[in-house]
Order: structure tokens, then sequence, then C-alpha cells
């Protein structure tokens, strides 16, 4: 079994432990291996290679972007093994969940089931944190949009932990797991709040503050100001 990490840095090694690091300093055959494993929330689906084409070489002619994938998929098969990459007919492919186990997959599959401990263990980081593709714009596109999405998800289960050690009166595990759904948030404000809201509960409202000023850090470098809602909310803590 071969172990694909892409929360944080990405990571590829073989069940011995050691690195595969061949294919790590190809940045396609990276961003092939990410969007295969963690495009669709189910492990082991299968892809069509137009949408492959259109994402990695979409101002390529037809035929030298055929011959790129064709190129790139053979560089992974001599990588990580011929079975590593299935194909479905002439048209789609897949990262073999029999051979590739991916950090993704385990965070989708656990986060499904109610396991939310093991999810938020896996979640290490943003999504192929440091890691682009500048001259595809469609892949820097898709990347920002699953960063957004795993990040998202992750607030949400650090919420749910936060809400299970409220109600079990482990405040603070409650305080600890709500710090997080507040750091991962990101601009979510409604996310922001709510977790917000917790903190205050167990006693913890000067971080809540603190944590504030982060998420306006953060919403500057979009352009953005926080709501009124949310700038009503901190000014309450403020006054308390």
């Amino acid at each position: 079994m071969i172990e694909l990490t892409l929360f944080g840095s990405i990571d590829l090694r073989r069940e011995d432990g050691s690195e595969i690091r061949g294919l790590l300093q190809r940045p396609r055959a990276v961003a092939l291996l990410a969007y295969l494993a963690a495009a669709s929330p189910r492990a082991g689906a299968f892809h069509r290679r137009d949408a492959l084409l259109d994402l990695l070489w979409r101002d390529a002619g037809p035929d030298q972007s055929r011959t790129s994938l064709r190129q790139i998929i053979h560089f992974i098969r001599a990588g990580l093994g011929d079975e590593a990459i299935e194909a479905r007919g002439d048209d789609e492919i897949r990262l073999a969940p029999d051979v590739i186990r991916c950090d993704v997959a385990e965070f989708n599959t656990a986060m499904a089931n109610g396991r939310y401990a093991r999810a938020d263990e896996l979640y290490g980081g943003e999504l192929l944190s440091g890691f682009n593709l500048p001259d595809s714009p469609a892949f820097e596109h898709w990347l920002m949009g699953r960063r957004m999405a795993f990040a998202e998800h992750a607030a949400d289960v650090a919420w749910k932990l936060a809400t299970l050690s409220e109600t079990d009166e482990k405040l603070t595990d409650a305080s600890r797991w709500a710090r997080r759904a507040m750091r991962l948030a990101v601009c979510d404000e409604r996310k922001f709040r709510r977790a917000g809201e917790l903190m205050v509960r167990v006693g913890n409202a000067a971080i809540v503050v603190l944590l504030y000023d982060d998420l306006r850090k953060q919403l500057a470098r979009l352009g953005l100001t926080p709501s009124a809602e949310t700038r009503r909310f901190i000014e309450g803590i403020r006054q308390r």
C-alpha cells in the first residue's frame, strides 16, 4: 500500500516508510495525483480523460494534450507500479484504492461516519500547502475551491467536537475545539460567531477578541471587512 498525504505538504511513501521523491519533482504529476484523489468525496471514483485534459492542458492542442496526459500516466505508473492507475475503457481513469491510500479519502470517510476526532487528526493543514501550477489556471481555480471546502469541513468537524465536549461538560476540551473551529472557519463569519458564543459560555471571551483580529486580517486580504453583525458581537464581548 502506498500512502499519499495531501493535507499540509504533499508526501508520498511506500509501505515500508520510504519516500517516493521522483514523482514529487514533476508538478503536473503531483497535480494529476491530487485531482484523482481529492476531486470526488468517494474514494476510487473514475474521472474522464477529457476533463483532465481541460484541467491541466487547456491551452495545448488536442494531440499535444493527449500525449502529455499519456506521458504523465506512464510516469506515475513507472514510479508507483502499473496497477496504481486503473482505466475503464479508453475514456476514464482512477487511482486504484487498494494500491494508494490517501488522507483526503480517509478524512471524507471519517467525517461521513461521524468519527470526528479521527477526521480532525487527518486534517493536517491546507490541501497541497505551498503547491501551485500557475500555468494551469483551471487547476489553480479547482485547487483554491477544494482548499476552502476542506477548511470548511474541518471547521465543521471541530465544531461538532466542541459541542459534544460541552454537552459532556468537558469545558476545557470544548474551548479547545471551539478555538480550532474559529481558526479553520477562515472567512465564514457565521461559524466564527457560533464558535465564539461557545467560547464565551465556557469563560474564554478574551480569546474570542484575539481571534477576531485574525479574522479581520484574513478578510482584509480579500478586500473585505467584518459584517455589522460580527462587529456587534465583538463589541458586546468587549463591553462585558
